[in-house]
Formats: C-alpha cells, structure tokens, sequence
C-alpha cells in the first residue's frame, strides 16, 4: 500500500485508493466536494474526481510549505496594495480564507507595508493552530522577525484583547471560515456558499460594526498561468443597519473565486460541519458507490455526493 500522505504523485496514490479506499478526510473532501458542485450541473463524475486530484496535489504542496516557508517562490501578482494601507492606516480587520497560499498573506502583507513592531498585525488563530504555529520552528522565527503576533480565539479573554488591539489603531487578521472563538456564538450568520447555505461566526463582524472599524478581504489564489497571486478588495463598512450584507459580500469574495478554482480550498474535508442547508439533487432514486473509505465501512455516490453505510 501507498503512503498517500508523503507523496505529491496523486496518479499513483489514486489508483492505490481505488482498491483500499482513502483516509477519512480525503474521503470526506471528495463526498463534499461532490455534494457542493453537483447542483450546479457543470460537472460530471470525471471532472469531480480532476478537481479533487488537484485539490489532493494543492493540499500536499501547502504542507510541505508547512515546514519551511522559503519554499514558496513568492507572489507573482499583487493586487489592492492601496487597500492594505488603507485598512493599517485606520486601524482595521484583514479578513481571509484557507485558500490556495493562505499560510503567506499575512507575511506577504507585512512585508509589503514594511510594517514594524509598532504597526504590525495581530493574527486570530485557534488554539490547535497556535501550538502547531509554534512548533514550527522556521514559521515562528519568521512571524518573530515581522512582529507578527498571535490572539488564540478560544481564550475566554481573546474578546477584549481583539476591543483593545482595534481601539488602539493596531490591525487584525483572522480566517473567516475557521470558524473559532469562545465559546458558541450567540448570533451565528448564514451565507450562501456555492450551492449550500453555511454558518459563520459573526463576532468580528459585530466588533468592527461598534468600533466603525473598516475590514478588508485579502485572498490568495492563482491567475491563469498557475502562480501565485495576492489580491486585497475594497473595503468594506460594516452598520447596525447594512450587517448581515457586510457579512454576505465579504464571503461573496471568497465564493465567487471558489467556484472558479474549487481545488484550492483546504477545508473541503470538513465543509460538511458547517453546512446548514444542502442544495439536494433530486433526480437520483438509486444509487451508486464511486469511491470508498480507507477500512471500506463507506462509500459515495458521487452524482449526489451522498454517504452510505456498505
């Protein structure tokens, strides 16, 4: 058998996997991506299982810039250079995603603001991320350098630290599909992702409504060459009166570049845990088992993207 989790020749590894299944969550990645994009009618089973090749061969090539981040050749794009200033000069929230070079935006925006120690950016991270960001050792010397600091979302204090940092004009960056903080959210927000309706935390979003502080959303995904490409969108001002619109078009950044390159989202493997609402397709009476799990207890179907118990 394969070690697909050390290898980048996905070729291989598939035709391993087709006979003893895959691991939990490249299944789960598989069966969601199917659920996500079937109700769009723009893709067959083939063209699913190219884009969860090359989402496999994304994710591989992120953790190996997991170890050491000089791997990554850099930005070959960089667009909205005046939005990032723009949002440090007064103090507001950067807001990203999992998506394709993610682990680089908050370095690349550093770097290209010549931030220092007086003006850098904090990151909002979970509390598995900060003991993972600190065990790598070259990443957290990296972040050292840059002043980059971190406010872990769990902490029942991270709250008032995220109030103080904004009040004191200092900028903040955060995930917003990771989907951390203290505690539940007492008013969780909904928005359409390609197909589903998913939850989303709107803590930040209410924060930076009270502090009439401005968020700006910086994505890194590829241009049609396949490099590396950075682009910062026009900011964005969040009301009491315009919120949950300023939730939806921060997201509808991200979702309309998803549907454009699917692949390069990292959490496809847990999409399914935030999904409130799946668009079903209803045209499949029976079903059909396309690929298995790794012990062969599940299977998927994936014209629907439907889990069954074999």
């Amino acid at each position: 058998m394969i070690n697909s989790r050390s290898i980048l020749n996905i070729e291989d590894v598939l035709v391993d996997e087709e006979k003893y299944g895959s691991h939990h969550d490249d299944f789960m990645a598989l069966a969601n991506l199917s659920k996500e994009l079937n109700p769009t009618s723009k893709y067959d089973i083939n063209n699913l299982l190219d884009i969860w090749k090359k989402y496999r061969k994304h994710n591989e090539k992120q953790n190996l810039n997991r170890t050491d981040p000089s791997l990554f050749s850099g930005f070959k794009e960089i667009h909205g250079l005046q939005y990032l200033k723009d949002c440090v000069e007064q103090g507001g929230v950067f807001a990203t995603y999992h998506y394709g070079d993610y682990r680089h935006v908050p370095v690349e925006i550093v770097k290209s603001l010549d931030l220092n120690e007086n003006n850098s950016i904090d990151m909002v991270v979970d509390n598995e991320s900060y003991h993972s960001e600190m065990s790598l050792t070259l990443w957290k010397e990296l972040k050292e350098e840059l002043f980059i600091k971190f406010i872990v979302s769990e902490s029942e204090t991270s709250g008032l630290k995220l109030l103080r940092k904004l009040r004191n004009g200092r900028s903040i960056l955060l995930y917003l599909d990771g989907n951390s903080g203290s505690g539940d959210d007492s008013y969780p927000a909904e928005v359409n992702h390609i197909s589903s309706r998913v939850q989303i935390r709107s803590g930040i979003f209410r924060l930076i409504q009270m502090l009439k502080k401005p968020l700006c959303v910086v994505l890194a995904d590829h241009n049609d060459q396949g490099e590396a490409r950075l682009t910062a969108y026009p900011l964005i001002t969040i009301s009491k009166d315009n919120l949950q619109e300023g939730i939806d078009q921060s997201y509808e950044i991200f979702t309309k570049n998803l549907e454009k390159s699917p692949h390069l989202w990292r959490f496809w493997f847990r999409h399914h845990k935030y999904v409130n609402e799946w668009n079903r397709n209803s045209n499949h009476s029976e079903h059909k088992i396309h690929w298995r799990n790794r012990n062969g207890t599940l299977g998927v179907d994936l014209s629907t993207g439907n889990i069954y118990k074999i």
